[in-house]
């Protein structure tokens, strides 16, 4: 727990500019290395478990495009046998902004590794 509070004060002190003078920054670099050092292994952590959040993002907005493409092959595509891979996709993207925002919900959890 101390590790992961001293990884957040540290990701919020680089947010932060400051105006130091080189005299002050060589006497805090060494405590901002130890403290790069302790954090590294959570903010890897924390990169690894959101990059498989943030893909179910990237393909919940490629499902929103299955709506229109269904819409197509439920109407010109019906005389060929595509109806029901129509209404399948019409689904699809009818559930897939549901989904995108449960997923955009869960993302703040998944950058701390909250599942």
């Amino acid at each position: 727990m101390k590790k992961l509070l001293s990884a957040v004060i540290f990701a919020v002190i680089t947010v932060i500019p400051v105006k130091a003078e080189p005299v002050t920054m060589m006497v805090l670099a060494p405590v901002a290395l130890k403290v790069a050092n302790d954090a590294s292994p959570h903010v890897i952590f924390g990169m690894r478990s959101s990059g498989g959040q943030l893909l179910e993002v990237a393909k919940d907005i490629g499902n929103i495009l299955r709506l229109p493409w269904g819409a197509v092959q439920a109407t010109a595509g019906a005389p060929f046998g595509y109806f029901n891979d129509g209404m399948s996709n019409i689904w699809t993207g009818v559930c897939a902004p549901f989904q995108l925002v449960t997923d955009i919900i869960l993302l703040p959890f998944a950058f701390f590794g909250g599942f």
